[in-house]
């Protein structure tokens, strides 16, 4: 960096921050000029001799506005050198604290005794941020092999991420109406009514990280030379992440005690500093990282405070707003994106790994079609031997037959699913009847052979639980449909409608519509109509954003991430511009089949038969497409108009899911590879079998829904109602930890 650059970058951070502190003392009701700055902050604006006015004038600068303004500052400090911290240790630029389960252990170890109403003193919330983001991410580092592949890191931390947010959900489904408002606005971030005590909670935190941010400051930069040469060097790599996890703990839990998690600013901080300091180490970056996170973090609030005044937004909306373009910008140059993170991880599998065992690229040396079922591994050999060519034929050997087996196995599945499947659909089906209070065996058999004279029991099986069932496995049947389709569409085995903007943007459309006035929770088609409309916009807008990019799964799934947060931040400011609407979407936001009528089922059942048929329809494009666009032109199909008409019904599946059981996570990520591994690669077969599987899952998981329910209603059964999404969150969150942790020992 020249001279004239090093001048400028100080000089322009000082001018948006100042800038941005006269902002926030100045601005707002009542206004207050940059002239009498300096004698209010004396205390000389409360003398005796002052008028009403002026002694307002005084307390409101003085008592709630300069607070606020030191609270937010020393939050994005504290971000951004939080951000650049977990960076560095995992040697991945996508690492964020929202990311890895951090953010979210801190705030449900905040919020749990909040809505439990456990008598704690204040001093404890501190404390249980930092047990609770500690915890978050020990289960992330551990699962993950303590970093050792970035990929796996970024897998784990969603799994974690998403097993928090679930529980945060729950907390929220149990806390009374006069909380909920409180409880949702502290989630997405909020300074608001943060005084004098705030900021205590804050800076003492921050204090006693600094020295320790110090002394990890050398082994962060021998950390990104790579696992084994920092082991050569004499680092203990597990150790030293331990470390580093400790200071962004303590870094980012007190901000989560006060603030809630303010989401984003652990990313953009980080990255900003890098680009203005191309040539500097983490020794320089961590300065402007955590000068750009109070940079950020002050615009944000100022915004929050004025943009739709007189209602105040929370901070942490329009750090998610500012923090996808901006993430779009910096991953477009190819420095700190996906292909960053792919390097890092090309990097880190040359520092000592174990080769990988996979399919011989081209069938081996002869250049033919590779046998599929056929598993090659490679054998470590001594230093100038040949090996042992008897053991290489018997590992082959061994190879063929476990991969026959595999393919045998497969093929009884095919044959047999025609009978399995229908069954297990029946006896699901039946266990969701009567996994529900009020309604035991007999009386369900006495309403169905005709002898029953109980109105009630009829009632209940007819107009209660039947459309509940018939919907939970339609919406389930839609889901996982749709994910197969993304995930050959996009060939990327980690495209979900979740983070493909599909579901946020669903969600968005249906809270936008029934905040308007134009749609109600009692009008499903409204609700319908909204959702698609919403969805479509999600689709569209991370088919923008990602470009000539799209065939890249890794930018693709960092895409739809940033589009999915934009998204999520939109509709919490719609939420509490129309703070009435929270009580009735917390349930649907995380996945419920909770009141579901007949009315919902003759919307969904059409929709979903017509354009799961389309889904079908383009089985013979889709498999041409998951051979690569080389495979596709050459069979004469387009892949550009191919690959858009299957989104087309990906996303319409998606949104009539959503506006019938609302936000379902991970059904669509996860039963399509469960559906591959039993009826392979064929998606004409594959397709129905996936349908099938998605309607056993999300009806399976609204029986042990209810089941929980009726478990835990001896405790508080007004206030525990267990809603499906919770379940197949945590379920979700498991599987996916599983194959994390597998991929991890592969590798």
């Amino acid at each position: 960096m020249n001279r004239a650059m090093s001048v400028r970058l100080p000089l322009a951070a000082g001018l948006l921050l100042v800038a941005a502190a006269l902002g926030a003392l100045c601005l707002g009701t009542p206004v207050v000029a940059p002239s009498r700055l300096p004698d209010l902050l004396a205390g000389g604006g409360a003398g005796a001799g002052t008028t009403g006015a002026g002694a307002l004038d005084a307390v409101v600068v003085r008592e709630i506005r300069l607070p606020r303004l030191l609270l937010a500052a020393a939050a994005g400090a504290c971000l951004g050198a939080a951000g650049l911290v977990l960076q560095e240790a995992l040697r991945n630029p996508l690492a964020v604290p929202e990311m890895l389960g951090v953010s979210s252990g801190a705030a449900l170890g905040v919020a749990a005794p909040l809505v439990l109403v456990l008598p704690l003193p204040g001093w404890a919330h501190p404390l249980l941020a930092v047990g609770g983001a500690a915890l978050g991410g020990l289960l992330t580092l551990a699962a993950a092999g303590f970093g050792r592949s970035p990929s796996a890191v970024l897998l784990t931390g969603a799994a974690v991420a998403a097993a928090l947010q679930a529980g945060l959900l729950v907390m929220m489904v149990m806390a009374d109406r006069l909380d909920l408002q409180l409880i949702f606005r502290y989630l997405m971030g909020s300074l608001s009514g943060r005084g004098w005590d705030a900021w205590g909670g804050v800076w003492p935190w921050a204090a006693a990280a600094v020295p320790l941010l110090v002394l990890c400051l050398p082994v962060l930069a021998v950390l990104r030379l790579g696992d084994a040469d920092a082991g050569a060097l004499g680092v203990r790599v597990h150790r030293a992440r331990l470390a580093a996890l400790a200071v962004a703990v303590l870094l980012i839990a007190p901000v989560v005690a006060v603030c809630g998690p303010v989401a984003w600013i652990g990313f953009l901080a980080p990255h900003l500093a890098r680009r203005l300091r191309p040539g500097a180490d983490v020794v320089g970056w961590l300065p402007w990282a955590a000068a750009w996170g109070a940079v950020v973090t002050v615009w944000a609030d100022l915004a929050a405070r004025l943009v739709l005044a007189p209602v105040e937004t929370p901070v942490g909306a329009w750090t998610a707003l500012v923090g996808v373009p901006a993430g779009v910008l910096l991953m477009r140059s190819g420095r700190t994106g996906p292909r960053a993170a792919a390097a890092t991880a090309a990097a880190g599998s040359r520092h000592g790994r174990r080769p990988r065992r996979g399919p011989a690229p081209g069938g081996g040396r002869g250049g033919g079609r590779a046998d599929p079922s056929v598993r090659w591994t490679r054998l470590p050999r001594a230093a100038g031997t040949r090996g042992n060519a008897a053991e290489g034929r018997l590992l082959m050997t061994a190879s063929v037959t476990r991969g026959r087996a595999a393919g045998a196995l497969r093929a009884r599945a095919v044959r047999l699913a025609p009978y399995l499947l229908p069954v297990a659909v029946l006896a699901v089906a039946a266990g969701d009847l009567l996994a529900g209070r009020a309604l035991t065996a007999d009386r369900v058999w006495a309403v169905l052979v005709g002898g029953s004279a109980d109105p009630l029991a009829e009632h209940l099986l007819w107009q209660v639980r039947l459309p509940r069932t018939l919907v939970a496995l339609g919406a389930g049947a839609c889901l996982a449909v749709a994910g197969l389709v993304l995930q050959a569409a996009l060939r990327n085995p980690l495209a979900g409608p979740e983070v493909t903007g599909v579901t946020p943007g669903a969600v968005l459309g249906a809270v936008a519509a029934t905040g308007a006035g134009l749609a109600g929770w009692a009008s499903p088609a409204a609700v319908v109509v909204a959702a698609v409309v919403g969805g479509f916009t999600g689709a569209g807008l991370l088919w923008l954003l990602v470009g000539r990019e799209r065939s890249d799964p890794a930018s693709t799934a960092v895409h739809g991430v940033l589009v999915s947060a934009v998204l999520g931040g939109s509709t919490s400011v719609v939420l509490l511009v129309a703070p009435g609407e929270i009580g009735s979407v917390v349930q649907w936001m995380i996945g419920t089949t909770e009141a579901r009528t007949w009315a919902h089922w003759h919307l969904l059942w059409p929709w979903a038969l017509f354009w799961g048929a389309a889904a079908w329809l383009s089985s013979a494009p889709l498999m041409l497409l998951r051979c690569g666009e080389g495979v596709a032109q050459a069979a004469g199909l387009a892949p550009a108009r191919a690959r858009a008409g299957a989104l087309l019904c990906a996303v319409a599946l998606t949104a009539g899911a959503v506006a019938a059981v609302g936000a379902l996570g991970f059904v669509g990520l996860l039963v399509p590879h469960v559906a591959l591994a039993l009826f392979g690669a064929d998606l004409r077969t594959t397709l129905p079998g996936a349908a099938a599987l998605g309607a056993v899952t999300v009806c399976g998981a609204d029986a042990v829904a209810q089941l929980a329910s009726r478990a835990a209603g001896g405790l508080d059964a007004d206030r525990l109602v267990v809603p499906v999404g919770a379940v197949t969150a945590f379920a979700g969150a498991a599987v996916l930890l599983a194959v994390a942790r597998r991929h991890t020992t592969d590798q």
